[in-house]
C-alpha cells in the first residue's frame, strides 16, 4: 500500500497540521493492537488478519 494515503492528521493547538498518519502505518497499528486484544482469548492472528 501506498504511503500518499492519510488515515488522519490533526491541528495542532498553534492551529498548525501535525504530520499525517499515513493509511498503511495506521493499518499496521490497528492490526498489531487488535491481534494483541485477541491473544487474551487466543485469537491473536484473527485479530492482526486486517494486515494481510
Amino acid at each position: 500500500m501506498s504511503d500518499n494515503y492519510i488515515a488522519h492528521v490533526r491541528k495542532d493547538l498553534d492551529d498548525s497540521w501535525a504530520t499525517p498518519h499515513s493509511l498503511s502505518d495506521h493499518l499496521k497499528m490497528t492490526a498489531k493492537m487488535a491481534g494483541k486484544f485477541a491473544g487474551k482469548f487466543n485469537s491473536e492472528e484473527w485479530g492482526k488478519v486486517v494486515s494481510c
